[in-house]
């Protein structure tokens, strides 16, 4: 269901262009993404890993493989590659993995002719101020060295005005991830429904849309959090 919710998800860029997010995984750019809270900047990252690992496993061409960090784990005193693999060991961890990475594994490129993707999830999650700008640093600086193999995806909600100053002097492109239209909406509850198995998920979720722009909750559910919420509240009851 968290794939299904991102597959949904769509972008602009700064020209306000519409695009969707499927377009990421293709680009050579560093990357950053805006989105408010609920706006599915963690499902679109473990989307990105999956699009990713899939090309893999399907022996397709890629130019990057995708590796999930969380922002706060690059807040710590040390090279960029050390925090790196101790946040990917950290998941492993969690997981039961009895596998692990050294940082010097992070530090050379993955595959001939590829790099490593860094998704940063959660810059906006660092409390401190100057920890952000600090990451945000240390991202900037490890993205400059020499044949550096690495491209970076960033996160976050909405950022200050030092912070942006401090991204702009970074070439990153810029993508703004937006709210739901009434039509993604009633797809993305088509699509719970038709896996949960109700009767008719073609009217259920029609009801559903009827339902919210009743309540007055419209603008609520462009949000794609409060959409899926609403779904399983209309599932329930």
């Amino acid at each position: 269901s968290e794939s299904s919710h991102a597959e949904d998800l769509a972008l602009r860029s700064g020209e306000r262009q519409r695009l969707a997010t499927n377009v990421l995984w293709d680009l050579d750019d560093d990357v950053i993404v805006v989105g408010a809270a609920g706006a599915g900047k963690s499902c679109l990252l473990r989307m990105g890993v999956l699009a990713l690992a899939k090309r893999w496993a399907d022996g397709s061409r890629v130019h990057a493989v995708p590796v999930y960090v969380l922002a706060a784990d690059l807040a710590v005193d040390r090279p960029v590659q050390d925090a790196i693999a101790a946040s990917v060991n950290a998941d492993l961890s969690r997981i039961g993995s009895p596998n692990s990475w050294s940082p010097q594994f992070f530090r050379d490129a993955p595959a001939p002719g590829a790099r490593w993707m860094i998704l940063v999830d959660g810059l906006d999650e660092v409390i401190d101020p100057d920890q952000r700008r600090g990451i945000i640093g240390k991202l900037a600086g490890a993205r400059d060295q020499q044949a550096a193999p690495y491209q970076l995806f960033i996160t976050t909600r909405p950022l200050t005005d030092p912070e942006l100053e401090a991204v702009s002097r970074w070439n990153l492109k810029h993508y703004d991830l937006i709210g739901f239209d009434s039509g993604q909406l009633e797809h993305l509850a088509l699509r719970w429904f038709t896996a949960l198995e109700l009767p008719d998920p073609y009217q259920a979720a029609a009801q559903l849309s009827l339902a919210i722009s009743r309540a007055g909750l419209k603008e609520l559910a462009r949000a794609p959090l409060m959409a899926t919420l609403l779904c399983q509240l209309f599932i329930d009851n």
